[in-house]
């Protein structure tokens, strides 16, 4: 890639890749011309002049050629990576935009767990009546900035802190209650007496394939702690009147999928009669014969429909009282906001680089006018430094004071140097 001057690895005097004159070279070059003449007096002091000129025009040209090919290349490479650029900028661009809906979300779930007053589901209880029988008005939930006036009757009267069929305290935001403990040990043992339960019944269809018994058994006994573990959860959202979540339809279907995922199982164990080669007892879980296992098949399928519509119950009901509508959005919407926080912060760190790289490449095609005419100003300021080193060589020759005032004098084409500047030159 081409060197621009801006770059700190760029040598001094460099423009891309075209280096700087040799300033004593080219003072040498003037000694040596003027050494060459056989007579010089006071008015020859431009004699090199024309010479000096012809030299900061081919180094204007250079500096032209040079910036015309430093823009074509930042312009090559602006067009190269800007397709890439764009598709990075609207990733990031939509990664902040979720980014900032999950904060809002999370922000307004924790505002409704921890002050049941901001929640949108205040209700309204009728107050007694003023004599002109328009009814008064109090509210559940007050929202934040709202107060009965002192002369309404309903200031007096005691409103219920909640209501006891919407409403919800102040939950546990974080960690685990003692609540939550309970019911995932009591959801933990019910899963395990559902395993054993379908254990006995899928046996008798895949008693000579154990591995894929085992597995057929641990899918099905999560389906159905699961769909009433969802059914409870729902519910409770359902009664708060919570929403998103809260629809009764999740909960009828849940509930009708348990009931006959549990119906299938029963029939199946109760018209299948034992094999023979295989162990299907409670007490011979997994082969191990312990007692001889006389039971009939209609008290195995008694059993098997006791232990799972018990243990269904329990994780319902589990869930419905563990439940806090609330709570339970606030985390969702806490693990949503760092879901989002760290695919933000993935795409932003790929796209840095590629962006940055752009921005640079913009703002230099924007100052390389601005560079390439700072170059300019130094090979002409070259220039008028070699018209008073001829001026100053021309004097000292002539060995008279008064000679070497004029000529220093004197104005030099094309240079706005101060006589005192060109004395100070002189001397160094």
């Amino acid at each position: 890639m081409a060197r621009y001057h801006a770059d700190p690895g760029a040598a001094a005097g460099y423009y891309g890749s075209l280096p700087p004159p040799n300033q004593d070279a080219l003072l040498r070059e003037v000694e040596s011309d003027l050494a060459k003449m056989p007579a010089l007096d006071e008015g020859l002091g431009g004699v090199l002049d024309p010479a000096i000129d012809a030299k900061a025009a081919g180094w204007d040209h250079d500096i032209d050629l040079e910036y015309k090919r430093q823009v074509q290349l930042t312009k090559d490479e602006l067009a190269r990576i800007a397709p890439a650029a764009a598709a990075r900028q609207r990733l990031v661009d939509d990664a902040t935009a979720e980014q900032e809906t999950a904060r809002q979300m999370y922000d307004k779930a924790h505002r409704e767990a921890v002050d049941p007053a901001s929640r949108p589901n205040s209700t309204v209880v009728p107050a007694q009546a003023k004599q002109s029988g328009q009814a008064h008005l109090a509210m559940a939930h007050t929202p934040p900035g709202t107060a009965l006036t002192p002369h309404d009757p309903a200031a007096a009267a005691r409103v219920p802190r909640r209501n006891p069929r919407r409403g919800y305290g102040p939950g546990r935001v974080d960690g685990l209650s003692a609540g939550d403990l309970a019911h995932w040990g009591v959801l933990a043992l019910a899963a395990l007496a559902d395993f054993v339960a379908f254990y006995q019944v899928l046996a008798l269809i895949l008693g000579t394939l154990p591995e894929l018994l085992y597995v057929a058994v641990l899918a099905v006994t999560l389906m159905a702690v699961y769909l009433m573990h969802k059914a409870g959860e729902t519910f409770r959202d359902f009664v708060a009147r919570h929403h998103p979540g809260g629809d009764l339809w999740i909960v009828v279907v849940c509930v009708l999928v348990w009931a006959l995922l549990g119906a299938g199982a029963y029939w199946l164990r109760l018209t299948v009669e034992d094999d023979d080669g295989a162990s299907t007892s409670l007490l011979n879980f997994g082969g191990f014969g312990i007692v001889e296992d006389d039971t009939s098949t209609a008290v195995k399928a008694m059993v098997f429909l006791i232990v799972y519509v018990t243990t269904g119950v329990l994780a319902m009901v589990g869930a419905y009282l563990a439940r806090h509508p609330y709570t339970s959005a606030y985390r969702a919407a806490r693990r949503n906001l760092r879901r989002k926080t760290r695919r933000l912060r993935r795409i932003s760190r790929r796209a840095t680089k590629l962006l940055a790289r752009q921005r640079t490449l913009d703002e230099r095609l924007e100052a390389e006018a601005t560079v390439a005419d700072g170059h300019r100003g130094q090979r002409r300021a070259l220039a008028c430094v070699l018209k008073t080193h001829v001026r100053t060589q021309i004097a000292q020759r002539l060995h008279d004071p008064e000679q070497l005032q004029y000529l220093l004098g004197q104005p030099i084409p094309g240079c706005s140097t101060r006589p005192a500047e060109r004395n100070s030159d002189a001397a160094v």
